[in-house]
């Protein structure tokens, strides 16, 4: 099954909640299987050994911004960045310089609850 984990600063998981809800996360969790522990720049090295075979990343505002280097050595095998809400600029381009396949990033605007 496809490993897929929510990205955001600060643990903010109240905003992941407020943005992603129970309904969408169940439907998600039909197709990956989602690390429950929120992930942000500073806990990559912790969460290393999952990582390294994540294929889709969940976020919203707040999305760390990490260095090319850093996607290569903690997400090698990423996919897709799913983005709730608002623009990617502020962290988008890092993986977009990559050259890695077929990669894209979706924005999707939702209404927050």
């Amino acid at each position: 099954m496809i490993k897929a984990v929510f990205m955001l600063q600060g643990r903010n998981r109240e905003l992941i909640d407020r943005v992603y809800t129970r309904e969408s996360i169940s439907e998600i969790s039909k197709y990956a299987v989602i690390y429950p522990e929120l992930v942000e720049k500073e806990n990559l090295e912790e969460y290393k050994d999952y990582l390294k075979d994540v294929e889709v990343v969940f976020s919203t505002w707040g999305m760390p911004v990490l260095s090319e280097d850093e996607i290569i050595q903690y997400l090698p095998k990423l996919k897709v960045v799913f983005y709730a809400a608002g623009s990617v600029q502020h962290f988008a381009r890092p993986f977009l310089n990559k050259k890695m396949g077929d990669f894209m990033i979706n924005t999707y605007v939702v209404q927050c609850q």
